[in-house]
């Protein structure tokens, strides 16, 4: 079980706490996302948390130490007194007009060995571990949360993530995304929540590469300081959890597109296809997205743009699906047939040339993803369903891992509403 222990946290005071000092999680932010965000206020987050393209290393990483210690001097950052969970909801609309609320809250998390109370779904790829380490270096801070998920089928938590009349932060985005962010820190609730989240396990949905990066930085330190018997602060990670039976825990499909891949051959990549899947061409009138769900029927399904050689569907033979499914198998997840049938068995794209995230570029927009293509930025696309939360949570506890990307929890979290200092 896992230790999930409030905390002392660090956010921007009261009086400057709002939308324009608070960012998307650094690994989407682009080049010209990180300058339009340090452009709309002096003191937003990605001033700190986001690393300049082409930054020389050696000054960026002593930069945002220097800014995060200014801040707190200068009280735009403060630290509470007294220990708190932090709760955060998000109300939202999607695309076909459903509207969510998702409810969570910030503590800070024992760190374990994967499998061991806290488990994984997919691979990271080594860059942004390498970048998340320095920075956690420098700043001796958890400057941006992991996103996990626990199992609360009695709705439980529900009850102290309701927002009170006043919360810290209550302002919705450019995208229509409500924030809604205060503390919990009346030392019943407090007593209460710690107690009923002391026996929960955890299955990390979003910042694989931020817990690594901590479970690294332990070690460094605990290696540097002799591992102390006593808990450190170093032994805890920065996380917002989420319970799992949450209706508002959304995932949005994450679509493949290849580019740069030496030797591609479209004739041969569709007669591979063919050899392995139903293949059949695409109803023009209807996304790709809108024509794979129609076309699954519980077996794996996805799409293929290939530009001017057209739009296909590839689903899975039925056979292949049963038997898959009988045996409880990884490969009833379409992202797992996707990589290894296809990535891999017809493109000779593996797990390794994945970390190295050269050949394919990732998006949850299919008209960006066919675009790409068709612009000759790209040789082709595949349009996947969204992974089922049942799959994440089950194929983590049997210590399967996904493909790197094989989901996009929608929304994501911002960054800067609580750091955590060690």
């Amino acid at each position: 079980m896992v230790e999930m222990l409030p905390f002392r946290g660090v956010h921007y005071a009261l009086n400057t706490l709002d939308g324009a000092v608070l960012a998307p999680p650094y690994d989407i932010i682009s080049e010209a996302d990180r300058l339009r965000l340090v452009g709309q206020h002096p003191h937003n987050i990605a001033r700190i948390d986001v690393t300049p393209q082409g930054a020389d290393p050696a000054n960026w990483y002593a930069l945002a130490t220097e800014r995060l210690r200014d801040s707190l001097s200068e009280g735009i950052l403060v630290q509470d007194t007294q220990p708190a969970y932090y709760a955060y909801v998000q109300q939202f609309v999607l695309p076909d007009r459903r509207t969510f609320t998702r409810r969570g809250l910030f503590a800070a998390v024992r760190l374990a060995e994967w499998g061991k109370g806290i488990y994984r779904h997919e691979f990271t790829r080594t860059a942004p571990r390498a970048d998340r380490l320095n920075l956690m270096r420098a700043t001796r801070a958890q400057l941006s949360p992991v996103f996990g998920m626990l199992s609360d089928p009695g709705a439980q938590l529900q009850a102290w993530l309701q927002p009170p009349d006043k919360p810290w932060l209550d302002y919705t985005d450019a995208d229509g995304v409500r924030q809604i962010f205060w503390a919990i820190d009346s030392a019943n609730e407090l007593k209460a929540l710690r107690s009923y989240l002391a026996d929960k396990e955890i299955v990390i949905a979003d910042g694989h590469h931020r817990y690594e990066t901590a479970l690294a930085y332990r070690d460094e330190r605990r290696a540097a300081v002799g591992a102390p018997a006593d808990a450190q602060d170093y032994d805890y990670v920065l996380m917002y959890v989420c319970a799992v039976e949450d209706p508002g825990l959304v995932i949005l499909p994450t679509h493949r597109v290849v580019r740069g891949l030496p030797g591609f051959d479209i004739d041969k990549l569709l007669r591979c296809l063919s050899e392995r899947f139903v293949v059949e061409s695409a109803p023009a009138d209807v996304p790709l997205e809108e024509a794979i769900r129609r076309s699954s029927n519980d077996r794996v399904a996805f799409g293929v743009y290939t530009g001017a050689n057209g739009r296909f569907i590839c689903r899975r033979r039925t056979a292949a699906d049963a038997a898959a499914r009988a045996a409880g198998a990884p490969e009833t997840l379409d992202v797992a047939i996707l990589q290894h049938s296809v990535m891999e068995g017809c493109l000779g794209i593996d797990a390794a040339a994945l970390k190295g995230g050269e050949n394919v570029f990732y998006t949850i927009h299919e008209d960006e993803a066919a675009g790409m293509v068709a612009r000759g930025e790209a040789q082709a696309t595949f349009i996947l369903n969204p992974t089922l939360l049942s799959q994440i949570w089950e194929s983590a506890r049997r210590l399967e891992t996904m493909p790197q990307k094989s989901t996009y929890f929608y929304p994501k979290l911002l960054t800067g509403l609580v750091l955590r200092l060690l």
